[in-house]
């Protein structure tokens, strides 16, 4: 089975199909493992900032107590290794700002502390923000409230790494897209090929009308039944043509047999006098459309009786054939020689040229029907009468021409016999 170039439109489609169905695929893979890998990181951070919180606001309580500013600093210190960390907000049991930490500027004391909102219920809460993570728990002293800490710590570290991780995707994603989608459309390509085949083979039909041709099959293909009917087809279709060739050149042969009986002489296989006629007709017109001159001879052997009387008519018949053949050598190309009777026969000259020209073919026929026959032992002497007629000098249409024709046969027989006579008005 032939294989597809992938340069073929049906093959750039399904690599444009499968492009926009594996990216589509991929990139959807994509954004569900990102997203599970975000949620991941985000319960991962809570729960991070939520211990980090808790653990600064149990270790802050007696500092918050004991109004131990630079012990709550160095607890907050201990925790601000963190590099997620932003900042740290504490405030009393009365609502006064105690000690505030950030990233940027360190401590602002408590004159620079914010205000903090007091957990409702006394339950640690959080709140997520575009670049932060917000915890607000209370600092407990012998399970009784004595402050209130807020936590910020930074989200960007997060987008930091789904953006990393979005981008390994991508690289990933690119080969692996490039060689699924040629890999696919490959394969895709070689179980259509025979369908291909299929199209090539009917362009071939239907172009050529070659029924003769033939699809591999391979039994194991899907196409397999489809292609083994198409060759059926094909093959019944061929031996129909085949059957009808056959027909119709038998048919055209019988025609050719039967056109070759109706206007050709059995004997001599020389054109009969319906032909004669015919072409009569054509080259006359031929002959008023150039201007051209044409002419006609009458043929007639002479004393032909007597030949069949010594010989018989088996002789008689040789006779004829081999005087037909030498009136069909001596004539040129264009001329037509036909056996319009037993012993006479006709010749149509187009673009005779002149009458004299019409006169030097008329002896050198003369002359070619001369020669010896050997006839049974013997060498037999033929001789033979002619009168020409001209178109258009003697007569300017058919009959008029026919006649003056035999008008000058006749003359030449009165003359003597074996001799050629012209029509003339006398």
């Amino acid at each position: 089975m032939q294989r597809i170039s992938l340069n073929l439109p049906l093959a750039r489609k399904f690599l444009g199909f499968n492009i926009i169905a594996i990216m589509a695929s991929m990139l959807t893979a994509l954004a569900g493992f990102l997203s599970l890998s975000a949620l991941v990181a985000q319960q991962h951070l809570h729960s991070e900032a939520v211990f980090q919180a808790g653990t600064l606001a149990a270790n802050l309580g007696p500092a918050l107590v004991d109004k131990d500013i630079s012990s709550a600093q160095s607890q907050i210190l201990n925790a601000s290794n963190h590099p997620r960390l932003l900042s740290v907000k504490v405030i009393d049991s009365q609502g006064h700002g105690f000690v505030s930490w950030s990233a940027l500027n360190q401590f602002t004391g408590a004159a620079g502390a914010e205000p903090v909102p007091v957990p409702v219920n006394n339950v640690l809460q959080t709140a997520w923000g575009i670049g932060q993570l917000s915890v607000i728990t209370p600092i407990l002293l012998e399970s009784k409230v004595v402050g209130t800490l807020q936590l910020d710590a930074s989200v960007l570290p997060l987008y930091k790494e789904l953006l990393a991780l979005l981008s390994l995707g991508l690289a990933l994603i690119a080969p692996v897209l490039a060689i699924a989608c040629y890999q696919l459309t490959k394969k895709q390509i070689d179980a259509l090929a025979p369908m291909h085949e299929l199209c090539s083979v009917s362009e071939q039909v239907f172009g050529l009308h070659d029924y003769s041709v033939r699809i591999t099959n391979d039994d194991k293909h899907e196409f397999s039944l489809l292609i083994q009917h198409f060759n059926q087809m094909l093959a019944r279709i061929d031996a129909w043509d085949s059957n009808e060739e056959s027909a119709i050149r038998t048919q055209r042969e019988q025609e050719q047999r039967i056109d070759i009986l109706d206007n050709h002489d059995s004997l001599t296989k020389l054109p009969n006098r319906h032909y004669f006629h015919r072409v009569l007709v054509h080259n006359l017109d031929e002959a008023v459309e150039t201007g051209e001159l044409a002419a006609l001879m009458f043929i007639d052997l002479d004393n032909f009786k007597s030949i069949n009387d010594e010989f018989g008519y088996e002789g008689g018949n040789f006779v004829l054939s081999t005087i037909a053949g030498r009136l069909s050598n001596t004539l040129r190309g264009t001329d037509t020689v036909c056996r319009i009777g037993g012993d006479e026969f006709a010749a149509i000259l187009p673009q005779v040229g002149s009458v004299e020209l019409a006169e030097t073919l008329a002896g050198r026929l003369m002359a070619a029907i001369g020669l010896p026959i050997a006839l049974y032992g013997k060498n037999l002497t033929v001789s033979a009468s002619i009168g020409i007629a001209c178109f258009p000098s003697h007569a300017q249409e058919q009959r008029p021409l026919l006649r003056n024709g035999d008008i000058a046969l006749a003359a030449a027989k009165a003359g003597g016999k074996n001799t050629y006579r012209t029509y003339t008005a006398a």
